[in-house]
Order: structure tokens, then C-alpha cells, then sequence
């Protein structure tokens, strides 16, 4: 579950989780990746954009896209860790629009071959593969939980 500010962030995301091993992702390190993704998407956008996870479009991705894989070297993440970011919130908007709480997914809309603006890119140069943590981002090993921000991931 995601929390902000020590409350439930969005019922709906909470069941997306609570979803995943029965739609096939049931190693807890998987899990525990879907979380970190989702919980950085959706900082970003309450952050940087003033919205919520099923209020984001095409243009909130694309901010998101330079700001995780164009920033300067140092700040960019791999493409290996973009592609499985991609590759989580392409499922999570898929759920929300088969649940029916959004009428099509952000990674989805616009051009790229069909493959929708979140389509997922080639290796990069070793300088590039690090994993981008925000600053406030901290793991708990006694409470397994991670946080950024006001946001946070109870495991």
C-alpha cells in the first residue's frame, strides 16, 4: 500500500497491489519494485504536475520521461530501470481501465510506432546504469517500508 501523509494514498491503487499475485506477480522483490515505480510516478505527478495516478496524460509522462531518463548522467536512471518502470505502470493503467476508473491509459496515448509514449528503449553506457533514488528516498529494514517524500510504501 501506498501512504502519504500516513493515510491510504487511493483506495483503487491499494487494490491494483493487493491484485498482483493473483495476476501473476508474486515474488516479493517484484512486488516490492511495483511499489518503489509507483511510488515515485506518483510523486512525481503530485509534485510536479498537482495531480493524482488516474488523473496523469501524454504530457504528464513525457515531463516524467526527461526527468528520469534525460537528465544529466548522474541523475538519469538506466534504461534497463526505465523499462521496468514502464513496464509496471503499463499495468497498472491497464487494470485501472479494465476496472473501468480511467477511459485509456496514459501510456498508451500518441504515436511511437504504436507502442504508445511509455514504449520501453535499448541498453545504455555503463555511466547511466545506477538507479536514480530521490533524496529523501530511505529503505527500513525493521519496518519494511520505503518513503519519499510525504509518500511512503508499507509492505
Amino acid at each position: 500500500m501506498i501512504l502519504r501523509d500516513g493515510a491510504l494514498y487511493d483506495p483503487d491503487l491499494d487494490r491494483f497491489f493487493r491484485d498482483l499475485p493473483l495476476n501473476g506477480v508474486r515474488s516479493h522483490h517484484s512486488l516490492r519494485a511495483y511499489g518503489y515505480d509507483v511510488l515515485v510516478w506518483v510523486r512525481f505527478l503530485s509534485e510536479a504536475c498537482a495531480k493524482t495516478v488516474w488523473q496523469a496524460g501524454r504530457h504528464d509522462v513525457l515531463a516524467y520521461h526527461r526527468v528520469r531518463r534525460r537528465a544529466e548522467a548522474g541523475q538519469r536512471i538506466s534504461a534497463a530501470s526505465w523499462n521496468r518502470a514502464v513496464a509496471c505502470l503499463d499495468r497498472v493503467y491497464r487494470w485501472g481501465a479494465q476496472e473501468r476508473l480511467i477511459a485509456e491509459a496514459p501510456s498508451r496515448i500518441g504515436p511511437c510506432g504504436g507502442k504508445g509514449i511509455l514504449a520501453g528503449e535499448r541498453g545504455s553506457r555503463l555511466a547511466t546504469m545506477r538507479m536514480n533514488l530521490p533524496r529523501a528516498a530511505r529503505m527500513s529494514a525493521s519496518s519494511h517500508s520505503t518513503t519519499t517524500g510525504d509518500f511512503g510504501i508499507l509492505a
